[in-house]
């Protein structure tokens, strides 16, 4: 649901909701709801282990329909130090 703007690689797009988009491992990706109203999407990560990266930096939400919570820099730098624990490379927006 909604409009999600993803980018991969040099490639940047903004898929039909039942769309399907894979990001394979080593390309930097991104993705951003860039619309007016929220988007919902399914996200499948393989081998398993993204799951306790989102864990440990991540911040649930009281329900699926809670409002998103605006990012602070202390979340930013949450983030930036928890990511190369998993492997993960932050990269500066392009």
């Amino acid at each position: 649901e909604g409009e999600v703007t993803f980018l991969l690689g040099d490639q940047r797009g903004v898929p039909k909701a039942g769309s399907f988009v894979q990001g394979p491992r080593g390309i930097p990706h991104a993705f951003k709801n860039e619309g007016l109203v929220p988007a919902r999407m399914l996200i499948h990560v393989a081998p398993p282990g993204f799951e306790r990266f989102m864990a440990e930096f991540a911040t649930p939400v009281a329900s699926f329909d809670s409002a998103p919570e605006p990012v602070t820099p202390g979340d930013i730098q949450k983030l930036l130090e928890v990511a190369p624990k998993f492997g993960i490379e932050i990269l500066p927006p392009r």
